[in-house]
């Protein structure tokens, strides 16, 4: 769940196979591309630069489509070396850094090809849509990341989450939740706002609980020390059964929610758009 694969922008022979790969990849297959290099796309249109003006029209349009598929590397990329040796140089100093390398058919260092993983039975990418997280706020947190990298709004639906318990103490276990995703915010300079869609009966929301839970969001939104996004809540009579993560581009289910335990894992799985579309209209503005 939510590998990074590393793809020469020469590997594609045609618009066909880059839509293939862009296919395979993104916030609804929970696997993404590594943006290696920084500017990754320009040099796929670099590439397709010889194509006849159709195939250029169907490549950027495709590129435009489907903006929300690839992860910022921070990996070393020297240009004299080309791509294939930047890549197997990045992936032998950083294991972690890219899940797989994937090259253009006949590069000279042997690396997979795109053909392979697009064409070939038992080279293909694993699926990446889900996993069995431990119910702790770093698991979940690493499950987000992608969310929170690529949207500018993120929506945490949770008819039970609360930020205190019965007694009026913090709730620690759900805190340290929320404060992992503030987190993953302040990483992201062009987040704007988080909103919390939580149901009245699990806040008890009185006019002095409302103003409690207001104060607990600005100590945890000062507690992460960056100013470039919001934190806003709505409560609702109901908000549903269903536990959830999510943007306009993309979302995940967390079956038991946005709670700690030591002893259980949680369910976590990226939602495919029919699974998507309804919650925006449900919980979207």
């Amino acid at each position: 769940m939510n590998e990074r694969y590393a793809v020469d922008p020469d590997a594609p022979c045609d618009w066909r196979e880059l839509k293939l790969l862009l296919d395979q990849v993104g916030l609804q297959a929970g696997r993404f591309l590594a943006q290696y290099p920084p500017d990754w796309e320009f040099f796929v249109r670099q590439h397709f630069a010889s194509a006849s003006d159709m195939d250029r029209k169907r490549v950027m349009e495709l590129l435009a489509r489907r903006n929300k598929v690839a992860l910022a590397c921070n990996e070393p990329f020297r240009r004299h070396l080309g791509w294939p040796a930047n890549a197997q140089k990045a992936k032998a100093s950083s294991p972690a850094a890219f899940e797989d390398v994937v090259s253009l058919a006949g590069n000279a260092v042997g690396l997979k090809t795109l053909q392979d993983v697009l064409y070939e039975v038992g080279k293909d990418w694993p699926s990446g849509v889900g996993a069995h997280v431990p119910m702790q706020a770093a698991a979940y947190a690493r499950s987000a990341a992608p969310l929170f990298e690529l949207s500018a709004e993120v929506i945490m639906v949770d008819r039970f989450f609360r930020l205190r318990t019965d007694s009026g103490q913090w709730d620690q276990r759900r805190r340290r939740v929320l404060e992992a995703f503030l987190q993953l915010a302040a990483k992201n300079t062009n987040f704007q706002c988080l909103r919390l869609v939580l149901e009245r009966p699990a806040t008890g929301a009185t006019a002095s609980v409302e103003q409690t839970l207001e104060n607990d969001l600005e100590v945890l939104l000062g507690g992460v020390r960056a100013n470039h996004f919001s934190v806003e809540y709505e409560l609702r009579d109901s908000v549903g059964h269903g536990r959830y993560l999510f943007s306009i581009h993309g979302g995940l289910q967390f079956d038991h929610g946005f709670d700690e335990d030591t002893r259980k894992t949680n369910h976590v799985h990226w939602l495919a758009l029919p699974e998507l579309e309804p919650l925006l209209k449900l919980y979207g503005r």
